[in-house]
């Protein structure tokens, strides 16, 4: 009877979340600015662990505003890389991924519309890179569209980095986002914002040579980097509130902006929510007897279900770093997008995810998959674009997961 009554007050809440679609709310009002999560000089990494500079390949500072009334992005970047092979460094190219939304012509979208699954959002998302500076030259003149489509922009450098050296150069770049679509995108307020900024391909390393590994954006592909730090700070009207990859290390009003600071160490990407209407719910996992901090993101007619995302997301990551591999940051968010944003539902990032939507016919387990990908990622660096590699990762987490974890 009782799990009866826990259904029944589910589904009355799913109807309820559902028609109201948006947010619940008519008015923008200015936000608190929010609390720090790290002290001045604190690490993102969980209490105990600690990384050897040989572990981190690049480092980003990337500094963007957003214009909700556009979903536009005006931001600079700034990328330092380390030449770790054998041979000179005399190209580096760069994801675009946003590209693959311009138009119907990208590989993305060709794919999209071959397995029968098109997209034709109202509004298309673009990347675009004004400027590469070099030891103070200017050298975009000097990069080139590689490949089928505009996912993949390769910059020649004015000269080679040799083996052991550092190469640092500053971007400008304007990002528009799509109507939300295959992992980014908007919703009227609500904004997830991944795939954003101009990434680093992969430097293999082998005996043969070393290459760039840098395709063109697929449907099926996934995401493949070398491990970096980030130090990004956004601005955002102060009636927004913003959550992201890593910890919030610095917030400050600007105007009538607020100005936060996120950093994350020994990731491969980075993600972040804006939306005016966010709360949270915040709870611990703990991992080697320290607490790893775990909140879950949602606008207030979602509440009901953070708690039941909430225990998914907790025993997930103990579970997985007790039989896995200890999961090494100080916080994971999991973002429960509104009903209207399920083109972005169930996907992961590091230290950040979104669940697959909310129902009470579907377990909360469906978060821990998400999480599970994101915690692989930390271990060989990439989520896996084959089927194969799906299929054994998803069987993986149902074998770990099953029986483990009181949702």
């Amino acid at each position: 009877m009782t799990s009866f009554r826990l259904r029944l007050a589910g589904l009355l809440t799913w109807f309820s979340v559902a028609a109201c679609g948006a947010s619940g709310h008519d008015d923008l009002v200015p936000r608190a600015v929010p609390v720090p999560d790290l002290a001045p000089g604190q690490s993102p990494m969980r209490d105990g662990v600690t990384l050897h500079p040989s572990q981190r390949v690049a480092t980003y500072a990337i500094d963007a505003r957003l214009d909700p009334s556009t979903h536009r992005l005006t931001a600079t970047e700034v990328v330092v890389f380390e030449n770790r092979g054998t041979s000179d460094l005399t190209e580096v190219p760069f994801h675009l991924y946003l590209n693959a939304f311009k138009n119907e012509a990208s590989v993305f979208m060709q794919e999209a519309a071959a397995h029968g699954t098109p997209f034709a959002p109202t509004q298309w998302g673009w990347i675009e890179v004004s400027s590469i500076r070099i030891d103070g030259g200017e050298h975009r003149a000097a990069a080139r569209f590689v490949g089928p489509d505009e996912t993949v922009l390769s910059l020649t450098l004015p000269e080679p980095v040799p083996p052991g050296g550092m190469l640092t150069m500053e971007l400008d770049f304007v990002a528009q986002l799509p109507e939300a679509m295959a992992r980014t995108g908007f919703v009227d307020a609500f904004h997830l914002v991944a795939q954003w900024y101009p990434k680093l391909g992969k430097r293999l390393l082998a005996d043969t040579g070393d290459r760039w590994h840098c395709p063109p954006f697929h449907r099926n592909a996934e995401f493949f980097a070398d491990f970096a730090s980030y130090d990004v700070t956004l601005h955002v009207p102060s009636t927004y509130r913003v959550f992201a990859t890593g910890m919030l290390a610095q917030a400050l009003v600007d105007g009538g902006e607020h100005k936060l600071r996120f950093v994350a160490d020994m990731v491969h990407d980075f993600a972040w929510v804006a939306d005016p209407w966010l709360e949270e719910t915040l709870g611990h996992a703990t991992v080697e007897g320290k607490q790893v901090l775990v909140r879950v993101v949602h606008r207030g007619p979602q509440a009901p279900f953070a708690a039941r995302h909430l225990r998914a997301a907790i025993g997930t990551i103990e579970v997985l770093s007790r039989e896995l591999y200890p999961y090494p940051w100080a916080s994971m968010t999991v973002v429960d997008p509104p009903p209207a944003m399920s083109a972005i539902a169930g996907m992961e990032y590091p230290t950040f995810v979104t669940t697959a939507g909310d129902s009470p016919f579907r377990s909360a387990a469906c978060a821990s998959p998400n999480l599970s990908r994101s915690t692989r990622w930390r271990t060989i660096g990439s989520a896996g674009s084959s089927r194969p590699t799906k299929r054994r990762r998803r069987g993986l987490t149902k074998a770990l997961m099953i029986g483990s974890t009181p949702l």
